[in-house]
């Protein structure tokens, strides 16, 4: 027993020194600087405003907008033969679509939100506004919490080693520790937010100009990147675009053409039902 103790007891060590780390990595890089008022692209106005979903969600709106895909109502995606992409994160898009995730799931705008902004094409752009100090980098925040959560957990099993190994008064002691140590840090990575404080004001002044002249032809997709998609003045878009799904649907998908995407039935070449 005493070397399983030992061993637990040096690895929770390991976990919460390093959640201690992550945190102060996360809290530094959070040190405001004086960012440039410069005119933004439309995603990193997305990810400012919202954060990588929002990214996803823009992407999929001019998409369909362009008349490259088509969402339905339903918030199924019909993606067809040969799109091209326009940009890396239309391209991280369709990437999904070809991939795993989409193979395995209907392509609907929940999927492809969860898993692109998952692709290094958002992560560059979220790493562009860390770097000016305007946005909090989530891995570290997910690091942190992940570590902490670790320790906390593996306490609970030291706590009975310790107990058949020491005594309860060790093992309780183990415990404490691991909660006076792991907590701050899970509280302060819980209240973290996307937007530093120059993130803030960044956002306001591009409120403050909008509309902005370099997307009046698309000023739709601009008011989604700063106000999110209850900007969306259709009722029946704006619900295609909040589509959420508590589980997946079965089967599978592949690129499909327009005819017969938005069918309720089997035919036409779309797993995506209409069902909610």
């Amino acid at each position: 027993m005493l070397p399983t103790a030992v061993i637990l007891l040096a690895l929770q060590v390991v976990l919460v020194l390093t959640a201690l780390l992550m945190s102060r990595r996360v809290h530094g890089g959070r040190t405001p600087q004086r960012a440039p008022a410069r005119e933004r692209d439309l995603y990193e106005v997305a990810l400012l405003g919202g954060g990588r979903g929002r990214v996803i969600e823009v992407a999929l709106l001019r998409m369909n907008q362009h008349g490259r895909i088509g969402i339905a109502p339903t918030g199924c995606v019909a993606i067809p033969r040969g799109t091209p992409a326009a940009d890396d994160i239309e391209k991280a898009i369709l990437s999904t679509a070809d991939g795993s995730a989409g193979r395995n799931r209907p392509p609907t705008v929940s999927t492809l939100r969860f898993w692109s902004k998952l692709d290094p094409a958002v992560t560059r752009v979220e790493d562009r506004l860390a770097a000016e100090g305007l946005v909090t980098r989530k891995g570290p925040i997910r690091t942190t919490k992940v570590t902490a959560w670790t320790a906390l957990i593996l306490s609970v099993v030291q706590v009975a080693v310790g107990m058949a190994a020491f005594s309860s008064e060790v093992a309780f002691a183990v415990l404490v520790g691991s909660l006076v140590l792991t907590v701050p840090v899970l509280v302060r990575a819980h209240l973290i937010r996307l937007r530093t404080r120059a993130g803030e004001s960044e956002l306001q002044r591009l409120r403050a100009a909008d509309p902005w002249s370099v997307y009046q032809e698309t000023a739709l997709v601009g008011a989604v990147a700063l106000h999110g998609i209850e900007a969306i003045g259709s009722p029946t878009l704006r619900g295609a675009m909040r589509h959420v799904r508590s589980k997946p649907e079965a089967g599978f998908w592949s690129r499909v053409d327009f005819g017969g995407a938005f069918s309720d039935g089997g035919g036409g070449g779309s797993s995506c039902s209409g069902s909610g």
